[in-house]
């Protein structure tokens, strides 16, 4: 499917500087001020972290919204899935 307008990225965190907003944010559940960062940006989607923490209040705050969630056969196939994308992105420094 193709998605005609930025999506965020939890990679977007480190490369953009805005660890310390989503910490800060997620810490005192404060969905509004993500609500606000996602509409004043412009994103109409989002996957992976930091948004995956709030699925439910994203689900609400945007009812029309589509929320897909990607399975694994096994918690190994997903543990195999996560060192081979998130944590080699993680140890290279994004």
């Amino acid at each position: 499917m193709y998605i005609p307008a930025p999506s965020y990225h939890g990679s977007q965190c480190y490369t953009s500087n805005d660890q310390g907003f989503w910490v800060d944010c997620l810490d005192r559940n404060d969905v509004d001020s993500i609500i606000s960062f996602v509409k004043d940006r412009g994103y109409i989607s989002s996957t992976d972290i930091p948004t995956c923490f709030m699925v439910k209040e994203l689900a609400d705050a945007f009812p029309d919204a589509s929320v897909i969630l990607g399975i694994r056969d096994s918690p190994k196939k997903w543990v195999e899935s996560f060192e081979n994308t998130v944590m080699q992105h993680y140890r290279e420094g994004f």
